[in-house]
């Protein structure tokens, strides 16, 4: 009687043991899952800022785009202008010289 009130005692404290390694256990799985949550939401919201900085970099590239093209389309122009300009210019002198002779 002695001996199985003494292994009932021990396979008690055994369970009391395997419970505390148990709990243990499920709070460090409980701070990893928290841990892998947190590193999650900090992955997303860097995925996010990422996107914002993208669309920016891209709507200040088309700007650009459109602001060389102007310029593009400006130096045309003005080169035009410059040719008729001259053109005119060299069409006075002919004029004036004929003129004089």
């Amino acid at each position: 009687l002695h001996i199985a009130e003494r292994q009932r005692e021990e396979a008690f404290e055994a369970r009391q043991i395997l419970r505390s390694h148990v709990a243990t256990m499920l709070k460090a799985v409980n701070e990893e899952q928290e841990a892998a949550q947190r590193v999650q939401t900090e992955s997303l919201d860097l995925a996010q800022q990422l996107q914002s900085q993208n669309k920016a970099l891209q709507c200040k590239a088309e700007a650009s785009q459109r602001w060389e093209q102007q310029v593009s389309t400006l130096r045309s122009e003005l080169q035009t202008e410059q040719a008729a300009a001259l053109a005119a210019h060299n069409a006075a002198q002919v004029s004036e010289s004929s003129t004089e002779g």
